[in-house]
């Protein structure tokens, strides 16, 4: 059924070349019948247009070069000027090219399209439009699509033309009521941090699993070889706090559409809280799923934590239980634990290893039902008497307008 479709739509939009394709059959029929030398030609001359109605346009193509450039960066709600480049490296001249481009920052976003009336060889044509870049994301341009059916109108071709191009666009902090932002209680406080370093304190802490990643310098080696698992050395120092926060990417915490969705909201939050850390001067650490590892990445620059929160996708596929278990070694003791998440089950021994860590625990909980109706992670009202009764500051995320984000 669908190639019957697709053979009436094609044989639809064919409709031209179709009708002359059949008067050429019907006319060289008659001056078979007939012998009519001007027949002959007539038919001569319909045949001669068909064809080269067919091989002039995919002939027009050849020799087309493209280029692509925009801004490299800028923020969600940010104009992205996007600029196309196409060249005439053949011989000849081009005539009634259409230029047609898409750049893909929603779902339903509209092709754009231009006409080149003509282009001389070795001549060049700038198109240019702009497009809101309403969400943060990495988005690659690949291609853009050239077309023409010059000079007949008959047998349209099309060629896509490589033009390669990348922007970024970075997340915007939630917008919080009020001057102060974040609330002061949900803000982090200016306690203690431990580092694996030795030589800027001597108040020996003690020792701990060792985590990928983290300087080997400083691992214990009598209590690695007595446990048969490395362990490192601790030092507290005295300093600004360790903020970590914890952005869910887990596919099964991923609900909605767009700007609308869990993992956008969670992306905001986290930026609000990476500006907080630049402002007060505080260490800040981030913690995410990629796929069936929990990441750390620990920002030196503003830059590197929005290029870092652009890129966040939901790829998590590790059990929320399992995750939170993992989240309080992942942070020295004495530091800030921020959770940011739709998810209403914490387990038992999660709230014990953050006791034991001494963590300061913040929980945002993203009310999915309001973001994306239909979708259900439990009893948010339960989840926050649970956190609080804890020690956990809470704070209830529900769904704002597009608009004001």
């Amino acid at each position: 059924m669908k190639r019957l479709k697709a053979l009436f739509g094609w044989i639809a939009a064919r409709g031209d070349e179709l009708s002359i394709a059949l008067i050429t059959a019907f006319l060289a029929v008659v001056a078979a019948n007939t012998q009519a030398g001007l027949l002959y030609i007539l038919n001569a001359v319909l045949g001669a247009f068909l064809v080269m109605g067919y091989i002039l346009p995919r002939l027009a193509l050849r020799g087309l070069k493209a280029a692509r450039s925009t801004e490299p960066e800028l923020y969600e709600g940010g104009q992205a000027h996007i600029r196309l480049r196409l060249r005439n490296a053949g011989k000849y001249r081009k005539y009634l090219i259409a230029v047609h481009d898409r750049a893909v920052f929603r779902e339903d976003q509209a092709e754009e399209s231009f006409l080149v009336p003509q282009l001389a060889p070795g001549g060049e044509e700038e198109l240019e439009y702009s497009k809101v870049a309403e969400k943060r994301g990495k988005y690659r341009f690949a291609a853009f699509r050239a077309s023409t059916s010059a000079p007949f109108g008959l047998f349209p071709a099309s060629k896509e033309l490589a033009a390669p191009g990348e922007l970024t666009v970075f997340p915007v902090p939630f917008p919080f009521e009020g001057p102060g932002g974040v609330p002061r209680r949900l803000q982090a406080p200016q306690n203690v941090r431990t580092l694996p370093i030795s030589g800027q304190s001597h108040d020996f802490l003690g020792v701990r699993e060792y985590q990928p990643g983290e300087d080997i310098r400083y691992i214990h080696w009598t209590s690695s070889a007595r446990t048969g698992t490395l362990m490192l050395q601790e030092f507290m120092k005295p300093s600004g706090a360790l903020t970590g926060v914890f952005v869910d990417t887990s596919k099964a915490a991923s609900v909605g559409k767009g700007l609308q969705n869990t993992l956008e909201y969670a992306v905001k939050v986290a930026t609000t809280f990476l500006y907080l850390s630049r402002r007060s001067g505080g260490l800040l650490r981030f913690l995410a799923v990629d796929r069936e590892e929990l990441g750390v990445f620990d920002p030196s620059a503003l830059h590197d934590g929005l290029d870092y929160l652009a890129s966040l996708e939901a790829t998590g596929l590790l059990r929320g239980d399992d995750v939170m278990r993992l989240l309080p070694r992942r942070l020295p003791p004495g530091s800030t634990l921020v959770i940011i998440t739709p998810q209403t089950a914490f387990p038992c021994d999660f709230f014990e290893a953050a006791r034991d860590r001494r963590l300061h625990l913040v929980v945002f909980l993203l009310e999915a039902p309001t973001i994306h109706p239909g979708s259900d992670f439990g009893d948010y009202e339960a989840a926050q008497a649970a956190l609080e009764g804890a020690g956990a500051a809470v704070r209830r995320i529900t769904r704002i307008e597009e608009a004001g984000g």
